[in-house]
């Protein structure tokens, strides 16, 4: 199994904060942004939000300004992509009005820094470009260097790694004439990732050293731990596993020592991996079933929190109904003393057998509700994982069978190569399903854009993908997010393989009626996608979305290719029955 690098903790995209000159007198200005370094957002939004209103009544542009700012950072960290873009904006309306240049270069880069968060690379390069910009025109070294260091990720993550490789080696420059030890470290380290993708694993390995030896330095025990973490997955590719269990095992205790889950569960998959690779399986069968629980146990906190209420209510009602009776009884006792003893029993035992049968029926309904979800998990485990792991292990036996005569195995190999990355993709789409935050319309759509985009990269179709940018955060269920996903990930899946199309329309748009989205190729139409198929794709999409109240419908466009449309009202986005 590949493992991961911890590449989102590392390759940052900066969100520079805006300080004013009164903020070291400002108490509750600085509290806020003493809580967005701190990682507390959701507190520093609330402390920023109760300052702006003084600084809004009192007309304080410039105490406004720095709000604006640190209140788009705190919104990005929690995925509020719409609220911070208008606090950015506000922010800049203000600088554009004083003549601020330097604010306005840092909101613009912010900006850029949000675009790249949401996928949108064209809009955060162009960004960026203008920060650069401005900030030439006023010498400002420090964010020229964030800019380089946010191109950088940028480009890494659209894979052209000779211009990440060019922008980090700018902005580490920068950083080193600015002395600034922390973000020299990160550099050094984002630069050992691209190598690694390169394969240039000595390469990677010389600059991760160098990002470990600054932060050895600094006592940054969390940069310590992602690089031996990140070191220890190079000597994994390079087959040295006694060298990458003595890493990743230094990694796991500094991620222990400062508790950081995200480092924790990297390291146990790494060390579960190290061991089953050098042959002591059951070493890293051990290991694996740890990083297993670690990792649920950090998923489950929001569930454990949920129970933890419905329990209280449910104590709370069990005393009220205590009070009551015990009130009964009491003015039976005083209306007759002789049957207020053989009531009391009877009346105790009836309560109590009450109190039973309400208890096992509790206990019945979320023994069945959680049976139900734990067979749905699996079933979309069977569908998703258990088909390809099948095709996987018998594409292997066939190879293995034309090794052994001295056949070519070389298309096995790439057919597994190909297997593989498709179950690691399902695997990613099932854990993003299954995670309650993701059940927003804001997140759907954001998602949406993500996979289409990804998926038809590479593949020769022209994609043009037109989403609407402002989209609510209104909460939605599970079987809407998941019968769109799903259904929209088929269609697209058939216009790739069957369609022998070259170019591809994805439109999304949200009104007052609902969500309407259509999928427009110019292939061969639907007569040839329902040779290839069977009709059952089309068959199975369109159950998907008429189960949640939608409208499905696909037809030959009027030259040639096919229109696909998915249309669901307002008021079942919210209403359709969770599965």
């Amino acid at each position: 199994m590949y493992m991961r690098v911890i590449l989102a903790a590392i390759s940052i995209l900066y969100f520079i904060p805006l300080y004013a000159a009164p903020v070291e007198k400002d108490s509750l200005l600085q509290k806020g942004i003493d809580l967005y370094q701190q990682g507390e957002f959701e507190q520093s939004i609330a402390v920023l939000q109760s300052r702006l209103k003084t600084a809004i009544e009192q007309n304080d542009k410039n105490t406004r300004k720095v709000i604006y700012n640190n209140l788009g950072n705190d919104y990005c960290n929690i995925g509020k992509s719409v609220e911070a873009l208008k606090a950015y904006q506000d922010a800049i309306s203000i600088a554009e009005e004083q003549k601020d240049r330097k604010s306005i270069a840092k909101c613009t880069k912010n900006i850029g820094a949000l675009y790249a968060e949401t996928k949108d690379f064209a809009k955060a390069l162009q960004k960026y470009d203008e920060a650069e910009k401005i900030a030439a025109s006023i010498n400002d070294t420090f964010i020229l260097a964030d800019c380089a260091n946010n191109k950088g990720v940028v480009f890494e993550q659209q894979k052209k790694y000779g211009e990440a490789i060019k922008s980090y080696t700018t902005a580490l420059a920068l950083y080193q004439q600015l002395k600034m030890e922390d973000r020299i470290a990160i550099l050094y380290n984002n630069i050992g990732i691209v190598y690694k993708y390169l394969k240039d694993y000595d390469k990677s390995i010389e600059f991760y050293q160098q990002s470990l030896g600054i932060s050895e330095k600094t006592g940054d025990k969390f940069m310590i731990a992602a690089n031996l973490i990140n070191i220890g997955n190079v000597y994994e590719m390079k087959g040295d596993y006694k060298k990458a269990i003595e890493l990743n095992e230094r990694g796991l205790k500094t991620g222990l020592e400062i508790d950081s889950k995200d480092l924790i569960i990297n390291a146990y998959e790494s060390l579960a991996n190290d061991y089953a690779k050098s042959g002591d399986y059951q070493k890293g069968f051990d290991l694996y079933k740890t990083y297993t629980s670690v990792k649920d146990s950090f998923i489950s906190i929001e569930r454990s929190r949920q129970l933890a209420d419905m329990q209280t209510k449910y104590e709370t009602e069990k005393k009220e109904k205590q009070i009551i009776k015990l009130e009964k009884t009491r003015y039976q006792m005083l209306a007759i003393i002789g049957i207020m003893v053989l009531a009391s029993v009877i009346a105790f035992l009836l309560y109590n057998r009450q109190q039973v049968l309400q208890k096992q029926k509790r206990e019945q309904a979320i023994a069945e509700a959680e049976y139900n979800e734990r067979m749905r998990i699996a079933k979309d485990v069977h569908d998703d994982l258990g088909s390809g792991l099948s095709k996987i292990s018998l594409t292997a036996n066939v190879a293995e069978q034309k090794a052994l005569n001295n056949g070519n195995t070389a298309a096995d190999i790439r057919q597994i190569a190909s297997m593989s990355k498709d179950l690691v993709d399902n695997m990613r789409d099932l854990i993003w399903v299954l995670n309650p935050e993701n059940t927003t319309l804001d997140n759907l759509v954001a998602r949406l854009r993500e996979y289409c985009a990804d998926y038809i990269e590479g593949t020769g179709i022209v994609p043009v993908l037109l989403f609407p940018e402002n989209v609510p955060g209104i909460n939605i269920s599970r079987q809407t997010q998941r019968n769109i996903f799903s259904t929209v990930k088929e269609a697209i899946n058939n216009v790739v393989k069957h369609s022998s199309a070259h170019k591809i329309l994805i439109q999304l748009k949200l009104n007052e009626q609902g969500l309407n989205m259509t999928i427009e190729d110019n292939g061969k139409g639907m007569g040839t996608r329902l040779a290839n198929s069977g009709g059952n794709g089309l068959r199975n999409m369109k159950q998907r979305v008429e189960s949640i109240g939608g409208k499905f419908s696909v037809e030959n466009g009027p030259v040639q290719g096919t229109i696909l449309q998915i249309t669901v009202p307002t008021n079942k986005l919210r209403s359709a029955v969770i599965a």
